[in-house]
């Protein structure tokens, strides 16, 4: 759930904003089903709008990125977090993925297929392979026109 908030400051010559006064005079809301709606006011964005990024300081001040182009003197202020910012991670690569799969592998008691179950396998495969392209050669022998010579098959 994201909070917009608007409050209202005053913006110190050195540039920070100074919230005590706003903080404590509120009280302090819920968030809820009797949650009051505040509608967005128009007044609230003007020509002399600015949008700069700060820090909320523990003690209630916002200190800012960089020096608003305003006039000092009383501001209103919509606080939004910003969102954090995304973690780094090193990316893995193909070796790293094959490397936790053979660990995971081993920990199981895998021991894979022997050269000897591999080779088996694929003579079985070819066998199946000729078997249907003689059913197929079969066919073609009844019908009227010629068979697709061997080898021309896309």
């Amino acid at each position: 759930m994201s909070v917009q908030i608007a409050m209202q400051g005053t913006v110190k010559a050195d540039g920070t904003l100074d919230l005590n006064e706003w903080l404590s005079r509120r009280r302090p809301f819920r968030v809820g089903k009797s949650a009051p709606v505040f509608e967005q006011r128009s007044e609230l964005m003007n020509v002399n709008s600015t949008v700069v990024q700060g820090t909320l300081k523990d003690d209630g001040t916002l200190e800012l990125d960089e020096k608003p182009a305003l006039a000092p003197g009383r501001v209103q202020v919509t606080i939004l977090p910003m969102p954090a910012p995304a973690v780094a991670q090193a990316r893995r690569t193909i070796l790293d993925v094959l490397d936790e799969i053979h660990a995971s592998q081993d920990a199981r008691g895998y021991r894979g297929r022997s050269i000897e179950e591999m080779e088996a396998d694929e003579t079985e495969r070819r066998a199946e392979e000729e078997e249907y392209e003689e059913r197929w050669r079969t066919i073609w022998r009844q019908t009227t026109s010629t068979p697709p010579s061997r080898g021309t098959e896309g």
